[in-house]
């Protein structure tokens, strides 16, 4: 994050492509790349240039090979999570994937007028919350 506290744009993408985001900043790029198609171009070049990299390096040996793909294999799949999810709604997939619930569904605690959220608590080092703010209100500081 820049010293205020705030990332470019392109920043966050170049991070998403890199896959060093926290796991709730990666769902929202990706939920915001899935209303804003047009901005998927600028992730497609990152990832043009990191496979260019990623082709000039000299692979190494993967340790411990047939346990790892053990694992990968035996990992919840996709497809049977998002069944336990509302397959239409308001939210993009993986966003509705993440926090569990569409728009409507979400069991949020009013704040105060006008303010409402559902956090979903600590995940990835991260704080998140939904915040729900009535049109014409400020938006409270948040990170």
């Amino acid at each position: 994050m820049h010293s205020a506290g705030i990332e470019s744009l392109d920043g966050l993408f170049a991070r998403y492509v890199a896959g060093s985001l926290p796991e709730p900043a990666r769902v929202l790029v990706a939920a915001h790349l899935s209303i804003k198609p047009e901005q998927n171009h600028i992730v497609s070049a990152l990832e043009d240039l990191a496979g260019d990299e990623l082709s000039a390096l000299v692979s190494d040996q993967i340790g411990n090979r047939e346990a790892r793909l053990a694992a990968v294999f035996d990992a919840p799949k996709l497809a049977e999570m998002q069944e336990k999810r509302s397959e239409s709604g308001i939210l993009p997939q993986g966003l509705r994937s993440f926090v569990g619930f569409d728009l409507e569904n979400i069991p949020w605690r009013t704040k105060m007028p006008g303010y409402r959220e559902f956090s979903l608590g600590e995940i990835d080092g991260c704080e998140a919350k939904m915040l729900w703010i009535k049109a014409g209100r400020k938006m409270p500081a948040h990170t």
